[in-house]
């Protein structure tokens, strides 16, 4: 693999029209509800988008397994993804380790003292 920093993370708003995806992500999506469809849709191809930079690939070309109902994962030796999304938000982690990210609105209310539980 190419020699990249250890952590790259990128923010895409929902807002932005969506991109080509493989044909295997199309069938994938096309079994999906019209929100999960689209919401689906955009992850991967964003993912696509910026590890094509990434590893210097055209979109179609970054390994990117797509299981359905699984995270998207990439080939032996590209690193690790990570991803979250909400409502209007699609936060996209790359990391030479396994990485983990998550993100909230902060209009979202959250329960705070749950969380050390629900994870440690």
């Amino acid at each position: 693999m190419l020699d990249k920093k250890n952590t790259n993370i990128w923010v895409i708003s929902r807002n932005l029209p969506l991109l080509e995806i493989s044909k295997e992500e199309e069938k994938i999506s096309q079994l999906l509800g019209n929100k999960q469809s689209i919401q689906f849709k955009q992850s991967r191809g964003y993912i696509r988008k910026v590890l094509s930079k990434l590893f210097n690939l055209s979109p179609l070309e970054v390994p990117l397994k797509a299981t359905y109902g699984k995270p998207p994962e990439l080939a032996k030796d590209y690193g690790y993804l990570s991803l979250s999304h909400c409502k209007d938000i699609i936060l996209i982690g790359w990391s030479k380790a396994k990485i983990g990210i998550d993100i909230e609105r902060k209009d979202r209310n959250i329960l705070s003292k749950k969380i050390p539980n629900r994870f440690f």
